[in-house]
């Protein structure tokens, strides 16, 4: 089997490179940077070199530097069929509560969040008036 292209493991986003930038933006000495992430400076100056990064540690970089790195893949991520960055359909979650014999039961569907919290509000307001 041939060994990919090199277009092929082309990463559209170099995040070691997006983080060195934003760090030089907001002039963060590299030593108070990796102090602040938990890692050493020497690591810091590998991280700036790597085209990936484990997700806890970009969250640390996203927090630290006051920007959404994860923003820069989800820009990118395009799903045949699709415009845009995708949504899995989920199917409805539903919860109940029971107390005596009286149950309310809610259905959140994805997309609908003012009608739903509309009949929540109105399924609490009428058990009140129950009880």
């Amino acid at each position: 089997m041939p060994l990919p292209s090199a277009d092929f493991c082309r990463v559209a986003t170099h995040i070691g490179q997006e983080i060195r930038k934003r760090v030089k933006e907001r002039g963060v000495a590299i030593t108070l940077f990796a102090q602040r992430i938990g890692c050493t400076p020497k690591t810091v100056h590998a991280l700036f070199k790597r085209p990936s990064i484990d997700t806890m540690l970009l969250k640390r970089c996203s927090e630290e530097l006051a920007f959404d790195f994860f923003s820069l893949y989800s820009e990118e991520l395009r799903l045949p069929g699709n415009q845009g960055p995708s949504r899995t359909a989920e199917p409805p979650a539903k919860y109940a509560a029971r107390s005596g014999n009286s149950e309310l039961e809610i259905v959140i569907r994805p997309g609908g969040d003012k009608e739903m919290l509309d009949r929540v509000l109105k399924a609490i307001d009428q058990r009140k008036g129950d009880g």
